[in-house]
């Protein structure tokens, strides 16, 4: 009988974000929630900075009351009409507070959303995003995401110290998880691993695609996808290995760079500089 409760008990479950940035976070996202939705939950989504995902059946949640302001920005300022002096005086405090750390606990303080559910994920790792799911949702169990190698991050002190306010923090890769359980062993069980999940039928469909480019069989072809973020990603340094090859005498290759993002301008600029 319990298991059958078990199947039948539909959940309510709110995934936040804080934006719906070109990358394999927000991809991630899309496949979670469509996970989530086909065994029958019930999904709610709220992007902080008020974007979208790709998916039409989830139900998209705003930010509530001044909350919406936690990312303000000087064009947000401009922007802002009649708002516009209000939204100055919180530009001062944000610019006076952030540095400490005060300006996420004031702008969050006193708004939450009315819905209550099963479980909420913060799902991507940050300040915002950690401090929101904890303190403006109202959740039976509250996770959540980190999606980086511990070792490989310059920055963690603004969010690891709401770690222990979750149930659950789940990594992406038991490399993730070990990172982590090592770097905080007092929060070693909370520790969980839950690989990303993929769309395989549409990842099928779009390699039997027609493309529009020819590859020469005779040459040793690389190919990289990614997202052209040179901070996180340094495909910029894809041009610098192709000349130090061509230097050393290696010129039996074609690399293909695929994807988009903030530098593919610069990465485009650079590879021409390059060849």
């Amino acid at each position: 009988v319990s298991f059958l409760l078990a199947i039948i008990i539909v959940m309510n479950i709110l995934v936040v974000l804080p934006d719906n940035s070109l990358g394999g976070i927000s991809t991630s996202a899309e496949n979670f929630c469509k996970e989530c939705i086909t065994r029958g939950n019930e999904v709610d989504v709220l992007i902080m900075n008020g974007g979208r995902l790709s998916l039409s059946n989830v139900n998209y949640v705003s930010m509530p009351g001044k909350s919406k302001y936690w990312n303000l920005s000087a064009n947000d300022i401009k922007q802002g009409g009649i708002k516009a002096p209000l939204l100055a005086f919180m530009g001062v405090v944000k610019y006076l507070t952030n540095k400490k750390g005060g300006w996420i606990p004031s702008i969050f303080s006193k708004v939450s959303l009315t819905k209550y559910y099963d479980v909420t994920i913060a799902y991507r790792q940050s300040a915002a995003c950690y401090y929101f799911t904890l303190n403006c949702v109202k959740a039976k169990t509250k996770l959540a995401m980190i999606h980086g190698n511990l070792h490989f991050m310059p920055e963690t002190k603004t969010w690891d110290c709401l770690l222990p306010n979750f149930d659950k923090v789940i990594c992406v890769s038991d490399a993730v998880r070990k990172g982590f359980a090592e770097g905080f062993p007092m929060l070693a069980d909370k520790f969980a691993t839950v690989y990303n999940m993929f769309d395989a039928p549409s990842i099928i469909d779009k390699s039997n695609q027609p493309c529009e480019y020819v590859v020469d069989k005779c040459l040793v072809n690389i190919i990289s996808v990614a997202r052209h973020d040179n901070w996180q990603k340094n495909t910029d340094r894809i041009p610098l290995a192709c000349a130090e090859l061509r230097k050393r005498g290696v010129k039996n290759f074609h690399w293909y760079i695929a994807g988009d993002g903030p530098h593919l301008e610069e990465l485009s600029r650079l590879c021409k500089n390059e060849s």
